[in-house]
């Protein structure tokens, strides 16, 4: 009779511990189950923080391109302006035989008429 009372006490012993094993099993899978949802959470949160990211940066990339070519043409237009032309300067004009035909201006030229006053008027000073 002793020994069979101290099977079943060895057995209820063994069952209070595979229930406080189970319990704490349940414990930590429950805590690893919050764990990952909050992992989960916080992906989620960076794909969307990548996600707009990679769209303001598209965007910028697209202002860049626009702006390059606004200030491209702005900059070829300021320097067709700021080019000095000097009085002797013309462009060659072809003439019939496809030979470009330089013309020097004469002084009935208004350019060259305030080109020779403002050289005058240097050279008295």
């Amino acid at each position: 009779m002793k020994a069979l009372l101290a099977l079943q006490e060895e057995q209820e012993q063994y069952i209070l511990k595979t229930q406080r094993e189970k319990q704490e099993l349940r414990q930590e899978m429950v805590t690893k189950s919050q764990a990952l949802k909050e992992a989960q959470h916080q992906l989620e949160k960076v794909q969307a923080s990548r996600h707009r990211m990679d769209q303001d940066i598209a965007a910028t990339q697209r202002k860049l391109r626009q702006t390059s070519t606004s200030f491209k043409h702005w900059n070829v237009q300021v320097n067709r302006l700021t080019h000095p032309v000097g009085p002797a300067e013309r462009r060659p004009s072809l003439g019939s035989s496809g030979v470009p035909v330089v013309r020097v201006p004469s002084l009935r030229d208004p350019g060259l008429r305030m080109y020779h006053q403002r050289s005058k008027s240097e050279k008295e000073k």
